[in-house]
């Protein structure tokens, strides 16, 4: 009886601190988990591209457009830059609406760049063209048909060798 009793004293305080030690462990990895709190500009990540191609960024934006054609992409932009990045939503996540334009947003995910040549630029332009069919009097429409045309021009003219664009598959995202 005395051995139990001698057994469970010193026993007693292990237990007590190992459980107490797995509790602290749980509470951080929970707070290490929810607590992302470097997210970079839009500017900053096409910036830094070489080094978060393929690799999952934390991004905030403004979103500026939504594909009204599924809702499963969206354009986030700083508000005071021209460089934009595409989020792709793929399917874990709801189509959103366009009603979120003008939100901010922080986006988790992939960075994916694509090099586009000239002839590929061409094609960009017609996809577009085809895909907004019925809204070439809309300002989006006219401000991005100038803005392919305008990348398509540098590249003939020797300017740059392609143009790069940056997309983000989506692995998590918050509108604020």
């Amino acid at each position: 009886m005395k051995k139990a009793v001698l057994l469970l004293i010193i026993a007693f305080p292990i237990l007590m601190a190992t459980s107490c030690k797995n509790d602290k462990k749980t509470s951080n990895k929970q707070e290490t988990k929810n607590e992302i709190t470097n997210y970079l500009t839009v500017d900053e990540a096409i910036a830094s591209a070489e080094k978060y191609t393929n690799k999952t960024i934390h991004i905030k934006g403004m979103v500026e457009h939504v594909c009204k054609h599924g809702g499963k992409r969206f354009k986030i932009v700083n508000p005071e830059g021209k460089n934009e990045i595409k989020i792709e939503l793929g399917d874990q996540f709801k189509s959103v609406e366009p009603s979120i334009i003008g939100n901010n947003v922080k986006i988790s995910g992939k960075l994916i760049p694509k090099l586009l040549n000239a002839e590929q630029v061409k094609q960009w332009e017609q996809k577009m063209r085809n895909s907004h069919k019925g809204e070439e009097n809309t300002q989006h429409f006219k401000d991005e048909l100038k803005q392919i045309q305008e990348i398509h021009a540098k590249i003939i003219a020797g300017e740059i060798s392609y143009h790069t664009t940056y997309s983000v598959d989506c692995e998590a995202y918050e509108i604020e």
